[in-house]
């Protein structure tokens, strides 16, 4: 990759995001793409079209894998 001053990555990132808004893909296509990003296929088909223009980096939730826990302590007020 050749190196190139920030604000014309900027300007090319900008511009590729920009592309996508404006050209919507096919909602099966979108629905596969939120799975392969690792939402689960119920949540993807709630996901509203206009926020879902098949970019991302992932599921943050999935990718911590956080887990339920049936008990939690809390420091109190006076930790702070």
């Amino acid at each position: 990759m050749t190196s190139q001053p920030a604000a014309a990555l900027y300007t090319r990132i900008e511009a590729s995001y920009a592309f996508r808004a404006d050209n919507k893909i096919d909602p099966a296509l979108r629905e596969r793409i939120a799975v392969s990003l690792g939402y689960a296929a119920k949540d993807a088909e709630k996901i509203p079209e206009a926020a879902n223009i098949g970019e991302g980096c992932g599921n943050p939730l999935s990718i911590a894998c956080l887990k339920e826990v049936s008990t939690s302590a809390s420091p109190g007020p006076d930790i702070y």
